[in-house]
């Protein structure tokens, strides 16, 4: 049988503050518990028990035959990190719509995180589709799909499709006049319409346009856009609602 090892021995001496002997005698009681491993090995479950060790000193066949000892883990105390309140979000508000339909709420939402979380890009294509639906929606409430030509104003028959955003707003320039004293609201709204429609060319057509600053948002003021919309929106609903029957016709119509 392998001797235990006296350099082991004198180590723990020292580091338990023991006579070697005592220690020496505590470790052939350990034996006993323990004997298919060496003496070394039982030497290092020792050590263990006592909060230190002396792993480097054992060879290949001491650490082979260390027994496996089951943790009480009762008597192991673990640090468990102290939770922290998590911050509340704090969205920044760069659009808003006065609209309550939960579809369009969803858009200005997404608009809203896209910019506090600095991904511009991504924020300004949003803001473009908000401002192309916007038009549309104008476009097919000032002229209902059902009469005459108007479908063609916004929709492709040959390409089963909507219109491109660059045809939405010649089309609605075409027929300002239609507007009443509403028309150099329309010529307002398709000037500055017509700036972001560019940039959004840029953007959706190069590789090379990435949008990171917050200004080159903020230069395009799609809040006024979005405003001048809502309020055409709005006088165009009034209005409509003057036309006996026209009103009801187009809310068929969108359904």
């Amino acid at each position: 049988m392998k001797k235990l090892d006296s350099r082991i021995v004198d180590e723990l001496a020292q580091k338990l503050d023991k006579n070697p002997a005592t220690v020496k005698k505590d470790i052939y009681l350990l034996v006993r518990k323990y004997p298919t491993a060496t003496k070394n090995a039982v030497a290092q479950v020792y050590a263990e028990q006592n909060g230190k060790t002396v792993f480097r000193l054992l060879d290949k066949e001491d650490r082979n035959s260390m027994p496996n000892i089951s943790v009480d883990k009762s008597q192991v105390r673990v640090a468990q990190a102290q939770k922290k309140p998590r911050r509340k979000e704090r969205i920044i508000q760069f659009i808003q719509l006065r609209s309550y339909e939960s579809f369009k709420r969803d858009h200005v939402e997404e608009i809203n995180r896209a910019y506090t979380y600095k991904c511009y890009t991504a924020c300004f294509v949003l803001c473009r589709k908000v401002v192309e639906n916007l038009v549309l929606d104008v476009m097919e409430l000032k002229f209902p799909r059902n009469e005459g030509d108007n479908l063609s104003l916004y929709f492709d028959t040959n390409q089963g499709r909507y219109r491109d955003f660059s045809e939405l707003l010649a089309n609605i320039s075409n027929k300002r006049d239609d507007f009443g004293p509403d028309a150099k609201l329309v010529e307002r709204i398709v000037s500055k319409a017509n700036v972001f429609k560019r940039q959004a060319n840029d953007t959706a057509h190069s590789w090379y346009y990435i949008i990171k600053n917050p200004e080159e948002l903020e230069d395009l003021h799609v809040q006024d856009l979005i405003d001048y919309l809502e309020t055409l929106l709005d006088r165009t609903r009034e209005s409509q609602r003057k036309v006996p029957g026209l009103q009801a016709r187009f809310d068929t119509a969108i359904r």
